[in-house]
């Protein structure tokens, strides 16, 4: 076969090939899925929702106000078993949680750049926790929970104080702090 006669071949293809109608794949028909019975939406769904979730924003800073709240009774109540007389002062004895807070929040070792409010902040802490422990091993002694009946002299009954004391001393504040960011965005 000669080059021309190739090329009047191709050409022959080419034209017979535009002439055919395209070949199209027909339509894919999509797969029914069962349909499970479902109910009638709410029309204000995500306000119902978005409300739903402001409440227990607000419920959760309850419970960590209450948090704090026995915190600071903890912590006044050792001063006070100390020989400081707060309970004279009223309400002003309350300045001494709120400056714990104030000291804690304003010294918070992850953003202090002066080492000293390092130490300022670990003082504090260490003083919240220890009043705060002391004070729930006072209000706890001759209580029972479970089989454990608290007393200041054992080892067990401290540990656990100290522990809920740790625990009253760093949660309340960043967890405030967060929750009313959630609430406020």
């Amino acid at each position: 076969m000669t080059p021309q006669q190739q090329n009047e071949l191709i050409a022959e293809l080419l034209r017979r090939q535009q002439e055919q109608p395209a070949v199209v794949a027909p339509p894919a028909q999509p797969i029914a899925q069962p349909v499970a019975p479902s109910r009638p939406r709410r029309a204000s769904g995500s306000a119902y929702t978005a409300g739903l979730y402001k409440a227990a924003l607000l419920v959760a800073l309850a419970l960590v106000a209450g948090l704090w709240y026995l915190g600071g009774v903890f912590t006044l109540a050792t001063l006070a078993s100390w020989g400081l007389p707060v309970m004279a002062w009223g309400l002003l004895a309350w300045l001494i949680p709120l400056g714990i807070t104030a000291l804690e929040i304003g010294t918070l070792a992850g953003r202090a750049r002066l080492p000293m409010l390092w130490l300022i902040w670990a003082a504090v802490l260490a003083f919240d926790i220890a009043t705060s422990a002391i004070g729930l091993l006072d209000w706890a002694h001759g209580r029972k929970l479970f089989t454990l009946v608290f007393s200041s002299t054992d080892g067990t009954s401290a540990a656990i104080c100290g522990l809920v004391g740790i625990a009253i001393a760093l949660v309340p504040e960043p967890t405030a702090r967060a929750l009313l960011k959630e609430l406020l965005s």
